[in-house]
């Protein structure tokens, strides 16, 4: 009788296997939806609206001003950041991000002085080195003639790691990196999900739309004007490019 007890005891614990491999696999599919908030949730999103800063006086003088050419806005470019800003007075922005050079912030400042929610919220702007325009080195200042004649190439190919700037200045892959950085942070931040985020920026960041979008971007950011991207789980959506809605 123990033997026949044993026997079934063993044909049932069999019986049972398939069933606890079934309850293991429903476990481990369930416990990460839970982590992330429920089957039913929404993938997040952020929306960016990117500017380049108004005209400044080195753009009427056409000479090179990166990061360190700290060159102040005309009273021109600061009409433009004020009609940039009576363009979206009614988004709500749940943050606002420039670089550390006074051209972006003051364009920033003057383009969200128009809007209604923000000027009501008591928010402030934040800043980010690593939305800086490129350090030029030794081309600071100098006409893009000049810089072709005494330096040629300054930049290098976007992904050319060993490329040395011959100015001493930032390559094209090294800025790429950083203001790439820079914008991960931005929209990953869990503050800003399913919200708008206002960026004030510089001429050099179309290098970093046209690695996302080279189909439409590379033209030159124009002063003052809006580029709006969606963000959606690792995915950049182009909305609209220098004012231009994109279809």
């Amino acid at each position: 009788m123990a033997k026949g007890r044993k026997g079934k005891s063993k044909e049932k614990r069999v019986k049972l296997l398939p069933l606890l491999l079934i309850i293991i696999l429903c476990v481990a599919m369930v416990i990460p939806m839970l982590l992330m908030g429920g089957c039913g949730k929404k993938e997040s999103s952020v929306t960016l609206y990117i500017t380049r800063h108004g005209q400044t006086t080195d753009n009427v003088r056409e000479v090179f001003s990166g990061q360190k050419g700290d060159a102040s806005l005309t009273d021109e470019g600061r009409m433009q950041a004020i009609t940039l800003g009576e363009s979206i007075s009614d988004i709500v922005f749940e943050k606002a991000y420039s670089s550390d050079l006074s051209r972006a912030k003051e364009t920033l400042a003057l383009a969200l002085s128009e809007n209604r929610d923000w000027t009501s919220s008591g928010k402030t702007p934040e800043t980010r080195s690593g939305l800086n325009d490129i350090d030029l080195g030794e081309a600071e200042g100098m006409t893009a003639s000049e810089v072709s004649e005494k330096f040629g190439d300054i930049f290098g190919a976007p992904t050319d790691q060993s490329f040395v700037s011959p100015c001493n200045g930032e390559t094209r892959y090294q800025f790429l990196k950083r203001f790439d950085e820079t914008m991960s942070e931005i929209v990953n931040d869990k503050e800003v999900e399913g919200k708008n985020v206002m960026i004030a920026c510089h001429s050099s960041a179309d290098w970093w739309l046209e690695s996302k979008f080279p189909e439409v971007c590379g033209e030159g950011l124009l002063n003052a004007c809006i580029t709006k991207i969606e963000y959606s789980n690792g995915n950049w959506k182009l909305l609209m490019y220098n004012g231009r809605t994109v279809e």
